[in-house]
């Protein structure tokens, strides 16, 4: 495989940004024509005089972008861009596959079963999302489970809760 190649492949990266600034710059970015996945959580927010619900992102300071390794230094047109994030010293990329499941865990609440029986370190299969997870920790109401192919870890809404 010629190394030139692998710089022009279009992958998903993961992209720091200044807290609370993910959604200015996810619409600056896509002005300029890049493919970006915000990832964001509904949540109900009391006022002295309302109750509204608002968007915030569920990864505070992170966003997701397509671009190659040539064309990733463009998106530095903002001083609420901070960086990319780096996994041995290369930019971490993400599989599109593992951007579907934080898509389809954020679309909707993923339930476990109270009745279930279930242990610190057993593997669960998430049918929802379709996916294998091994459980980290269980409380009352939650339970962490650490998606077997990668290192990210679904906190999951037990039922009846």
């Amino acid at each position: 495989m010629n190394p030139s190649n692998s710089y022009n492949n279009i992958s998903w990266f993961v992209l720091k940004v200044s807290t609370r600034h993910e959604n200015k710059v996810t619409k600056l970015l896509e002005r300029q024509g890049f493919k970006i996945y915000n990832p964001t959580i509904k949540v109900k927010r009391k006022w002295s005089d309302r109750l509204k619900t608002i968007d915030i992102p569920a990864i505070p300071g992170i966003i997701f972008i397509q671009t190659s390794l040539l064309e990733k230094n463009k998106v530095f047109c903002s001083t609420s861009i901070k960086g990319w994030f780096y996994e041995n010293k290369v930019p971490a990329i993400v599989k599109d596959d593992e951007l579907e499941i934080l898509k389809k865990s954020l679309g909707g609440k993923v339930w476990v079963s109270k009745e279930q029986d279930i242990n610190k370190g057993d593997l669960l299969f998430l049918e929802e999302l379709g996916v294998s997870t091994i459980i980290n920790k269980i409380g009352m109401n939650f339970i962490w489970a650490q998606l077997k192919s990668t290192n990210v870890t679904l906190k999951l809404m037990r039922e009846g809760v």
